[in-house]
């Protein structure tokens, strides 16, 4: 076994005995999508065990700064996300666009390969790690490849932005292979005090759909959905 996994191993295991007591924090991450303009700020909050991340970007339409006639069209990605430590647990709620919410709850697992690069972002030493399996397989109509994730072991904290976790520190900058113009990265951090920081609770009666059905939710089975959006309103007007 590679030297940087065993490390990498022993340092997840070490994280999950002991980091999860950390100084909780409230991260502000820049999404941006080049060559526009776009600039939208996303809040990630960790209260020592459980992190929650919202993304909340509405359908819009932008023009190109770099002179082109093209139009670019952000999809509408309005989610909050949940991961509570030690055990794990990934939960999310998204609202569709007619305003409908589903949900994912489960234990899903990124497979990170930790590469030997690092780099300065903003003070912080930060070292390259790739996703190796499909653990977000796209987001929007975009497939974005292989998540390229900056991590800094200066907060060992194994938390970041847009679902991504599993790193022995915080994700610093996010990248993707398939979309160079897209990245989101970390803007400003304060070490608060927070009492408690709400996991993504699952109704009982709740549109629960699998993890890539949540990114992706255009590829979850119109009739299906279509007949557990009439059963939810149903049981939400009562």
């Amino acid at each position: 076994m590679p030297l940087i996994r065993i490390i990498f191993i022993c340092s997840a295991l070490l994280l999950t005995s002991n980091t999860y007591a950390q100084q909780s924090f409230i991260a502000v991450y820049e999404h941006q999508e080049t060559p526009t303009d776009y600039r939208a700020e996303f809040i990630l909050i960790f209260d020592g065990t459980t992190a929650a991340y919202e993304h909340h970007q509405r359908t819009d339409k932008i023009d190109m700064n770099d002179g082109s006639t093209y139009t670019y069209y952000l999809p509408h990605e309005f989610y909050t996300w949940s991961i509570t430590y030690p055990s794990k647990v990934v939960a999310e709620r998204k609202i569709l666009e007619d305003q409908t919410p589903i949900y994912f709850k489960g234990q899903p697992n990124p497979e990170w390969e930790i590469t030997t690069e690092t780099k300065i972002i903003d003070g912080y030493t930060v070292q390259k790690a790739i996703c190796t399996n499909s653990y977000v397989p796209a987001t929007g109509d975009y497939h974005l490849q292989d998540a390229i994730a900056w991590f800094t072991m200066d907060i060992p904290v194994s938390v970041g932005p847009e679902r991504y976790y599993g790193l022995p520190g915080l994700i610093v900058l996010l990248e993707h292979s398939g979309r160079k113009t897209v990245r989101t990265k970390l803007k400003a951090i304060s070490f608060d005090d927070i009492d408690t920081v709400d996991a993504v609770e699952v109704p009982a009666a709740a549109i629960v759909v699998s993890l890539e059905e949540i990114v992706r939710p255009y590829g979850i089975d119109r009739k299906w959905l279509r007949d557990e959006k009439k059963r939810w309103k149903e049981v939400s007007s009562r």
